[in-house]
């Protein structure tokens, strides 16, 4: 899913729920056991990731130091 800059909040598997906010991405909400994606908190440079493996989710931001795009 491509979000645009502002703010959203958007359920992207089951119980898992990501939030976009100045240019930044986190997960919101994941009934995964240990929610390290969840601590995780924002990231907002290229290449830095998210992931969270019991619900098969990987986030990554692309493009320069701006965000282009989060897929």
């Amino acid at each position: 899913h491509l979000l645009s800059r502002r703010q959203r909040q958007m359920c992207i598997r089951d119980s898992v729920y990501i939030e976009v906010k100045n240019s930044k991405i986190r997960v919101l909400q994941s009934d995964c056991p240990d929610h390290i994606c969840i601590n995780q908190g924002y990231i907002s440079k290229a290449n830095q990731t998210i992931t969270c493996l019991p619900n098969k989710i990987y986030i990554i931001i692309v493009g320069n130091d701006e965000v282009d795009a989060i897929v």
